[in-house]
């Protein structure tokens, strides 16, 4: 099982776009929100890859409406009500004193890159 090394955060199951089961470390209050789409951690599952420039999993882009600063908040399904509908995120920032509300302007669709075999060709004849 994957160590929490943050009080704040743990493990949850992220399903991808095509029903394949992930695990992935976000907020505690947020992965046990409904509203997120994730479910409850499984051991099985391996370990998201989160390869930089290759896979990310989906996620909502939101913003703060005084402010104007942005945050990307991972959804754990394509059927979260974060995913499907008008969505406000309330959350903490940084030298903003209490809770914050960050009304979504967006969202990042998942990519993963699948691995695969490759089958071997015979090599030509006379090599």
């Amino acid at each position: 099982m994957p160590d929490s090394t943050n009080a704040n955060r743990g493990w949850y199951r992220y399903t991808d776009n095509k029903g394949g089961h992930w695990s992935m470390k976000v907020q505690k209050a947020w992965g046990d929100s409904g509203d997120s789409g994730f479910a409850a951690y499984n051991v099985a599952d391996p370990v998201f890859p989160m390869t930089v420039g290759r896979n990310r999993p989906r996620a909502i882009i939101c913003q703060h409406a005084a402010s104007l600063r942005t945050t990307k908040v991972r959804v754990g399904s394509a059927t979260a009500t974060a995913w499907t509908t008008a969505y406000t995120f309330v959350s903490s920032a940084k030298g903003i004193a209490g809770a914050v509300n960050y009304d979504k302007i967006g969202e990042q669709e998942e990519h993963i890159i699948r691995a695969h075999t490759i089958n071997s060709l015979a090599e030509p004849a006379g090599v």
